[in-house]
């Protein structure tokens, strides 16, 4: 039996979470610049979960997952926490970390493209996971003083965690207690991190712990942040070049995450920039800065992650069930028509 060695790109798999709706178009997205600019990484098995039962993917979706070899996964994992989708992304790690004989195990946010070859997925350096801090501060603490400090304080009594370690965010530039973003996720299958999220997720979910002013949102990922904290696992940082979020460059204070040659970028991270701007793509004047960002471009519209009228189209397919409707049912037709209206 051979041994594959941890620097591998053959001992890498890649975990991405769809579900129905702009989801698939963002994984449409992903996947094709993986395996368009992936280099050595291009043919990386790449693992689709779609964990809630009431969100099927789209026959047209699975067709695509088939023709660039996607492994769809169609399993009930979310149904104690159905109401809040971000649940996914622990309770998909920890199937994939049960399931895999890879050693590097990589999740990634559907809203993510890549550019270039992801040749630090497989360099480590003696960590036990690559990083790279939130963007914000946000719902992070800068310490005692900060309105969200009893928030973390809490949590780290809870989850017993030992040590205070910092980061400082990659836009605004704040030195706060250890905080991920958790749209890329890359470690060591061994480190057992993924079990351990969700563990810790389920604990918090369940004593009612909340971050300030927010809700449910961001407990995933600032659970997954204090997990990293309680095992004290090595990090190494992720470059700038990764993970990025180049619509944010205008706001970035932190130099040492600052974008000055667009041709380097790996991935990006677009978050609801295109939600925010339907029927507009605000990246293009920074992707025409690189070959491979011109043709991501034209794909962004081809698998519709840019957003057409929202409120025009389910108009139209509204109207569209009820012509549809009165054509196979002659009777209805003077009901329809006044539904219509």
């Amino acid at each position: 039996m051979s041994v594959r060695k941890s620097d591998d790109p053959d001992n890498i798999e890649l975990i991405i979470c769809t579900e129905r709706g702009s989801l698939e178009s963002m994984s449409k997205l992903l996947v094709y610049s993986l395996r368009e600019f992936g280099g050595r990484f291009r043919n990386t098995p790449i693992y689709s979960y779609q964990p809630r039962k009431r969100f099927k993917i789209s026959r047209k979706t699975l067709k695509f997952f088939e023709k660039y070899q996607v492994e769809y996964i169609d399993l009930d994992l979310n149904k104690a926490f159905d109401y809040y989708p971000l649940a996914n992304k622990p309770l998909v790690c920890r199937h994939r970390e049960e399931n895999t004989n890879s050693e590097i195990l990589v999740f990634l946010d559907s809203d993510v493209f890549f550019l270039n070859e992801p040749s630090e997925f497989i360099d480590f350096q003696n960590a036990d996971v690559v990083l790279r801090p939130v963007d914000r501060k946000g719902i992070g603490t800068l310490g005692k003083d900060d309105a969200n400090s009893d928030y973390w304080d809490q949590m780290y009594k809870l989850l017993n965690v030992k040590v205070q370690r910092k980061v400082t965010s990659t836009i605004d530039n704040n030195s706060i207690l250890e905080y991920y973003n958790t749209g890329h996720i890359i470690t060591k299958t061994a480190n057992g991190l993924f079990n351990a999220w969700l563990s810790n997720f389920i604990v918090l979910m369940k004593n009612g712990l909340r971050p300030l002013k927010e809700g449910n949102y961001f407990v995933e990922q600032s659970t997954f942040s204090a997990t990293v904290s309680q095992l004290e696992l090595k990090v190494k940082l992720l470059g700038k070049y990764y993970n990025s979020p180049i619509h944010r460059q205008i706001n970035t204070t932190n130099i040492d995450y600052h974008i000055d040659n667009f041709d380097k970028l790996v991935t990006v991270h677009y978050h609801k920039i295109f939600k925010l701007n339907i029927g507009k793509n605000p990246l293009h004047e920074h992707l025409i800065k690189c070959e491979n960002g011109k043709i991501i471009n034209q794909q962004l519209d081809r698998f519709g992650v840019i957003q057409k009228n929202v409120v025009a189209r389910s108009l139209f397919h509204k109207i569209k069930k009820g012509i549809n409707g009165i054509l196979n049912n002659p009777n209805e037709k003077q009901k329809e028509g006044k539904t219509l209206c």
